[in-house]
């Protein structure tokens, strides 16, 4: 159903390819006196959809017991920092760090030749390529989670690949490379096809076009996917969950062991530690970045 989806939807989608390239501006509407209650909206949804639960987490992760209540004598602060002393916390924090960063950084790369596969080329059956693509999009993750280990369980198939933590490496990357493909594919719809024709023009071969003319351009829409890759990818549970091999643990198994076994105080603290960690890192390649 998803994949017909797509195939009556791509015609539309396609057509913005051969439009000339616009200057878009965006007409800004005084409310007057419905600006109070506009902001007052708008504040009440970004408190209910993020302040209160995050402010719930928090304060949860800073708890003696739960069973005592949110009373001053039950807060302990210095939860957080010895946590973050304990090595399986470090340990699948690095682990869910190292292997968001992989899947980020493929899933850029794969989405960046899919995306000039699909809109600067004229290769049969990309129609074809674009429905494998965003295929994951339309499969509920434990179903990858069980392919990849069908897969990567034949006894024709590298042990240690399965065996190691790279095969979480494989399955983020399917699992977010429609991410990449989209991001690409919007960028380079919005560039004007005459600037391939300039370039062609001017002798430039079609390795060199890219490099010069298209990759610049698209860069931001690359590193926004590369971003959203690695946010998701390090709080991902269902294939972290079914795929990992022994002796493997990511952020998102340990709050859900945690969960389990009743220790929603670590489990909590985990949460928090794993979102100003990945606010770091994003922050910091931001910035490096640009």
């Amino acid at each position: 159903v998803t994949l017909l989806a797509l195939l009556v939807a791509r015609p539309f989608m396609g057509d913005w390819s051969r439009r000339s390239l616009r200057t878009w501006t965006i007409d800004q509407v005084r409310l007057g006196r419905f600006r109070w209650p506009a902001l007052t909206f708008m504040a009440g949804l970004v408190i209910v959809a993020g302040v209160i639960p995050w402010a719930a987490v928090l304060v949860t992760s800073v708890l003696r017991t739960i069973s005592h209540g949110l009373t001053w004598a039950n807060f302990e602060l210095a939860r957080l920092p010895e946590l973050l002393l304990n090595s399986d916390v470090r340990a699948a924090l690095f682990t869910s760090i190292e292997l968001a960063a992989v899947a980020a950084t493929a899933v850029g790369v794969l989405g960046t030749a899919i995306g000039y596969l699909l809109n600067r080329t004229q290769v049969r059956g990309r129609a074809a390529i674009e429905s494998l693509a965003l295929l994951p999009t339309a499969t509920p993750g434990i179903v990858i989670a069980v392919a990849i280990i069908v897969v990567w369980n034949q006894p024709f198939m590298p042990h240690r690949i399965y065996d190691s933590q790279w095969v979480l490496a494989i399955a983020y990357t399917i699992v977010f490379l429609p991410y990449g493909a989209r991001y690409v594919s919007a960028a380079l719809q919005s560039i004007s096809p005459t600037l391939d024709d300039a370039g062609r023009t001017s002798g430039a071969g079609g390795l060199r076009r890219f490099v010069r003319l298209l990759f610049p351009i698209i860069v931001p829409s690359i590193a926004s996917a590369w971003l959203l890759t690695f946010a998701i990818a390090m709080r991902e549970l269902e294939n972290s969950l079914i795929v990992r091999p022994a002796g493997t643990t990511t952020v998102s198994v340990y709050m859900w062991q945690n969960f389990a076994q009743g220790s929603i105080i670590d489990g909590m603290g985990m949460a928090v530690i794993t979102l100003v960690t990945t606010l770091i890192c994003l922050l910091a390649i931001r910035r490096f970045i640009g």
